[in-house]
């Protein structure tokens, strides 16, 4: 069996990656964090990479090339233009938990899209439901401002009559203000911005170095 090489990757080609799976809000919300993780490996080194290698060779390999087997790094400080040394995070040794840490570092999903959909789903629930009893609240308010407002002395009493006039008015206001607010969730709920939202709260801000290519070194990456 051929050596496992990896391919160089530009930071380009890795930035329009990214971009490429956070659009496929199907994939994003439905891949366990682990699976959206191997879909690096699958992208720059082809799909049959699994079936060629085992974990072990894999993991063993990206240590080599794209962490030197070292425990800190060079960057530049882009505020100073100083070189300065910053510590490697510490490669996991279970599959589950590797796949996972490539899924961060070059997705930069922190959590599972899929959990915080099913959190933003949970939530949206919980707020139709203080939305519903403000709403029920309201609504027995008018019936009460209703049935005080037929009572026959009420009739006799021009300017208490306006005054119920402007409360149930009021009351009206209300109950438009929270549908309104209930349509909004509903809508967002039932459209792709609810899963767009979703991928958004996983994911964490990274920056990536303006030109170059991924950290790797001659002797494992393919020209």
């Amino acid at each position: 069996m051929q050596e496992l090489v990896f391919n160089k990757i530009n930071i380009s080609d890795l930035r329009k990656f990214r971009q490429k799976v956070w659009q496929d809000t199907k994939k994003c919300i439905t891949l366990p964090i682990e699976e959206l993780g191997k879909l690096f490996f699958k992208e720059f080194q082809g799909n049959d990479i699994f079936n060629e290698y085992t974990f072990q060779e894999i993991r063993s390999k990206y240590i080599q090339c794209f962490h030197y087997n070292e425990s800190q790094a060079l960057v530049i400080n882009t505020n100073t233009g100083k070189s300065i040394k910053v510590g490697l995070p510490e490669i996991p040794e279970k599959e589950k938990d590797f796949f996972a840490f490539i899924c961060k570092q070059y997705l930069g999903f922190n959590k599972e899209p899929r959990l915080c959909l099913l959190e933003l789903y949970q939530n949206a629930a919980e707020d139709i439901r203080e939305i519903e009893k403000r709403i029920n609240k309201y609504q027995e308010e008018m019936e009460n401002e209703k049935r005080k407002n037929n009572e026959p002395n009420k009739k006799q009493n021009i300017q208490k009559d306006n005054s119920d006039g402007y409360t149930e008015a009021l009351i009206k206001h209300y109950i438009e203000v929270n549908e309104n607010a209930k349509n909004e969730i509903i809508k967002f709920i039932t459209t792709e911005d609810i899963k767009i939202c979703a991928i958004q709260e996983a994911s964490k801000s990274q920056i990536f170095p303006q030109n170059g290519e991924l950290r790797g070194c001659d002797r494992c990456l393919g020209s």
